[in-house]
């Protein structure tokens, strides 16, 4: 059986970057005071930084699957291409469809109640994956916590593209992801005005995925940039995490800049891919995000923290539509942030303890090398 590979950190990661998706979610408010203040507007503009965190795990999940990948290969002189996406498939699935049921149910319930409820897209977009292009073409009026499914769409897109390239194809991989790399950009040059495009097209993500791969390729082949990326100076480890910082706090500003725009994910996919450098294999690191245990769980835990928060903020919109809390700004900007992320905490320790890991389980059977 394979051993599972282990990067130390990238748990605790995965938490920071959910962090800065809720942040685009949480500030909900259906009080016309509360939603025209400066105050509301102020924090509800500032959370779509959260995108950020969807394009570290794009870059991430590159990462990791292209280093278990790599290591197979070369343990094994060949790829099972059918338990790799057995294993995909136990891990991303099974909550994926939970989900879908629950919309099922919330839709059927909704039309019961005579509550309005948008329909939700036709069936065969959502069991095959590619939601993503229903939203460009029609938008994503409908429910909610099934609309922001589509960057898991995006990701088994990804895995079967990746899988099938490294099952069938030649090409060396790394010519293979400057390729995806040089696609995105050129895509996103020329969609530059589409802003559904830009975002949603599994096209425009491939840098983020070519990047991704690339760290892998570099740390698997034992590359000499890695290594002295890897040994960079404190002070220059302190440079590129507040370059990273200050991105981040002016991200609204840097997309202003027309020009910036066709490669802003390649850049900050860059900078992320330092972060999982540093993180895994830094000399002189700053700081190590897995330190605590508690936010390693929080990491561990942050597929359904991504799926299931979605839930919990429908279920507080219904709830303020039915005016049962007196709105202000302290319940818009504070409490109902709070109570969403506890919630959506308690619902994903569920999921994971009593419903995932017995598909994590499964997924054991299916490593396929020893190393």
């Amino acid at each position: 059986m394979q051993k599972k590979i282990y990067f130390e950190n990238l748990d605790a990661s995965r938490f920071f970057a959910f962090l800065l998706v809720f942040l685009a979610h949480c500030f909900i408010s259906e009080d016309e005071y509360v939603k025209t203040s400066d105050s509301f507007n102020a924090m509800y503009n500032w959370g779509k930084i959260g995108v950020l965190g969807l394009e570290y795990f794009f870059v991430l999940s590159s990462f990791l699957i292209s280093s278990i990948i790599l290591e197979e290969k070369k343990q094994r002189n060949s790829f099972h291409l059918k338990n790799f996406l057995i294993r995909r498939s136990l891990r991303v699935w099974p909550l994926y469809f939970l989900i879908l049921l629950i919309g099922f149910f919330a839709i059927t319930a909704g039309n019961m109640l005579q509550v309005p409820v948008s329909p939700l897209p036709p069936w065969p977009y959502l069991l095959f994956f590619v939601i993503n292009f229903y939203i460009i073409q029609f938008g994503s009026e409908f429910l909610f916590f099934i609309a922001i499914l589509w960057s898991i769409s995006v990701e088994e897109q990804f895995y079967l593209i990746w899988s099938l390239f490294m099952k069938f194809l030649n090409l060396r991989f790394d010519l293979f992801c400057w390729l995806l790399i040089v696609i995105s950009i050129a895509f996103r040059i020329y969609y530059q005005d589409d802003d559904s495009a830009l975002y949603f097209h599994t096209v425009s993500t491939l840098g983020n995925f070519g990047i991704g791969g690339l760290l892998a390729w570099g740390i698997h082949s034992r590359s000499k940039f890695i290594s002295i990326v890897s040994a960079f100076s404190r002070k220059a480890v302190i440079a590129i995490y507040l370059i990273l910082v200050l991105s981040i706090i002016f991200y609204h500003q840097l997309m202003e800049i027309a020009a910036f725009q066709p490669f802003s994910r390649c850049y900050f996919s860059l900078l992320f891919a330092y972060l999982i450098l540093d993180q895994t294999m830094g000399q002189n690191r700053l700081f190590n995000m897995g330190r605590y245990q508690l936010i390693n769980y929080l990491g561990k835990i942050s597929y359904g923290l991504y799926c299931l928060h979605g839930v919990v903020v429908t279920l507080m919109i219904l709830l303020l539509r039915q005016s049962l809390f007196k709105e202000g700004l302290l319940l818009s900007l504070f409490v109902l942030p709070l109570v969403i992320f506890l919630l959506s905490v308690l619902l994903s320790h569920l999921s994971y303890r009593y419903f995932e890991q017995y598909f994590l389980r499964l997924k054991e059977r299916f490593y396929t090398f020893r190393p």
